[in-house]
């Protein structure tokens, strides 16, 4: 029986976890207790999540997390004392292929996380640790693990294979392996369970939006430190008069959180500021604890940056000074004299980088720019589904979120079109919004597909359509097409989240005893054959027929089914076996 939901939020830069009790008959949503974690070693203050960072031993071990691994990192490096170690963070990106974060590893000896397989063991371990850390926290209230319903967290563009990855690494860490106790959640699809639950607030205002009315809608904009992703949803009823969400348009989103503004800072600030590529390295080589400690000082001056719109001339406004940032002195010993120089003339200090308003602003919008895009993509998205009441509802969360320049920039986009909206403590909305997820899974009623799925069968054969196209002649004697696409949903259909679709199937040969199925996806909505363009193969199922296989030939008959509406795709295949059924489950495909 579960008693209890917990949920993991595996970020990019941080790692957090939170739960609550299920009580029977219990409080409203609204009201229910979610117990965040604030504290974390040797962190600098208060904050729902802990580095998503790791110190690795020379023999792979990982010896420790979060900010005590970088708290060691950095003395370790003070002392030119590496021995081999290395300092992993930003490694969620790398699960994804092509997918890594940018930054170079600071250090000697340091190791690229730059692919799923570098990136799992490293995951697993991270998550064994924020499990059995949350585990303890659970026990002590006097629930027991078996009790416990898990949630873990994924970004909206992550596809089949990458969420794979993560199921497979939570069940090494120790989470369960039942599907039913251990469930993934798209990260802004529960932050918009989260607005929806508190009431957002509305940001320019200081007043309280009711998200709960029927037909209302919002995008949920979830800027975290490695991905944004966007959704819209609108707020329907389900046969119960419950509220529900419904996704209005294919989710969408990119490489352009925080930790990418960071890489810009890099490149354009301090390789200028240094003197090119080369010094920029041999300081990542040399002092990778000066370096981290430089990268604090903007990471701060970054979030607290304030900025503002104007009213009358709708141009953002930074009201902050130029950016003024202290050269640790391991960094000012490895320069050059021209460079010092250089330092003393742009800033009037040679112990200083001085960045000016313009320039701060540059720095964001090469990458704030992006958000901007997809966000108004999403609002003209939205208005074909009818028009507003009013603007429309722009709920802004993730860590990123604070940022007033960011804020500032969504408003100039939106214009009258869109009203922003900041709910309270939005570093927190996918961990708590996970919980309340795993607490109550049919909150979510109704998702968009991003691709068009199917699998490959053969097909009979048109003369006129398939000319030129290879065949094959099963036993019954019929000519049929080979590698036809049979599709099951199509690209941006809406799926209800307990939607099963079925198609039938049946053996070629007389002595067949088993039938494989390759799942395939495609952005077009209308494929043909599953070797076209942008057809991609996703994962295999293979059946084995048993005791169908005492049926005479012609009456061997199949179905394969797929459940679309969960945060995964689930499928299975089934023969008659006269008063039975066989069902294999799916899996896709991945590597690591």
């Amino acid at each position: 029986m579960v008693s209890v939901v917990a949920a993991i939020d595996f970020g990019t830069h941080g790692t957090g976890y939170a739960w609550t009790e299920i009580i029977k008959d219990g409080p409203a949503a609204a009201e229910r207790s979610v117990q965040l974690r604030l504290r974390w070693p040797d962190a600098p203050g208060s904050y729902p999540k802990d580095l998503s960072a790791l110190l690795v031993a020379p023999d792979g071990s990982v010896e420790s997390f979060g900010h005590q691994a970088r708290r060691a990192w950095t003395k370790r490096s003070e002392t030119s004392d590496h021995g081999g170690y290395t300092y992993v963070e930003a490694l969620k990106m790398a699960l994804k292929v092509d997918g890594a974060h940018g930054t170079k590893p600071l250090g000697v000896g340091a190791r690229s996380i730059d692919s799923p397989a570098k990136a799992f063991p490293l995951v697993v371990a991270s998550l064994r640790r924020t499990y059995e850390l949350a585990l303890a926290d659970i026990d002590r209230s006097g629930y027991g693990e078996d009790q416990i319903r898990w949630c873990l967290t994924v970004p909206v563009i992550w596809d089949e294979q990458e969420k794979q990855l993560m199921r497979d690494a939570a069940v090494q860490a120790g989470l369960p392996a039942d599907p039913a106790r251990l469930l993934l959640a798209i990260e802004p699809e529960v932050a918009a369970l989260y607005c929806r639950i508190h009431l957002a607030r509305l940001d320019e205002a200081h007043a309280r939006h009711d998200l709960l009315r029927d037909g209302g809608r919002f995008l949920v904009l979830d800027c975290g430190g490695g991905t944004v992703d966007l959704v819209a949803y609108r707020v329907d009823r389900d046969p119960t008069g419950q509220p529900r969400l419904s996704q209005l348009d294919r989710a969408t989103g990119g490489k352009f959180g925080s930790e990418y503004v960071d890489d810009e800072f890099v490149h354009r600030v301090l390789e200028d500021r240094f003197g090119g590529p080369a010094a920029l390295e041999q300081i990542q080589r040399d002092c990778p604890h000066a370096l981290l400690e430089l990268l604090d000082r903007w990471e701060e001056a970054k979030l607290g940056l304030q900025a503002h719109l104007d009213p009358l001339t709708r141009q953002v406004v930074i009201d902050s000074p130029p950016v003024s940032l202290p050269v640790p002195g391991d960094i000012r010993d490895v320069l050059t004299d021209e460079v010092v120089e250089r330092l003393r003339a742009l800033s009037g200090n040679r112990n200083k980088i001085v960045v000016a308003v313009d320039e701060t602003r540059d720095v964001l919008d090469t990458v704030l720019g992006h958000i901007i895009e997809l966000t108004q993509d999403q609002l003209a998205a939205m208005a074909a589904d009818g028009p507003a009441a009013g603007p429309e509802q722009v709920l802004l969360v993730g860590g990123l979120s604070e940022s007033t320049y960011l804020q500032a920039r969504l408003r100039q986009a939106f214009g009258d079109k869109g009203r922003l909206v900041v709910p309270p403590q939005p570093a927190a909305a996918v961990l708590a919004g996970a919980v309340h997820y795993s607490y109550d899974p049919d909150a979510i009623y109704l998702r968009r597909t991003r691709y068009t799925y199917g699998f490959a069968q053969a097909i009979a054969f048109d003369s006129v359509k398939d000319e030129g196209r290879s065949t094959i002649v099963n036993d019954h004697g019929a000519v049929l097409c080979e590698r036809r696409f049979t599709v099951f949903v199509r690209n941006g259909d809406a799926v209800k989240v307990d939607a099963e679709l079925q198609k039938g199937f049946a053996p070629l040969r007389r002595d067949q005893d088993s039938v494989t199925f390759t799942f395939y996806r495609t952005l077009a909505r209308e494929p043909r054959y599953t070797d076209e363009p942008g057809c991609e193969p996703i994962g295999t199922l293979t059946l084995g027929l048993g005791d169908a296989m005492k049926l005479p030939f012609e009456q061997r008959r199949g179905d394969v089914v797929f459940r679309f509406g969960e945060t995964e795709i689930r499928a299975h295949a089934a023969a008659n076996d006269r008063n039975q059924r066989q069902t294999v489950n799916l899996r896709f495909d991945v590597n690591y």
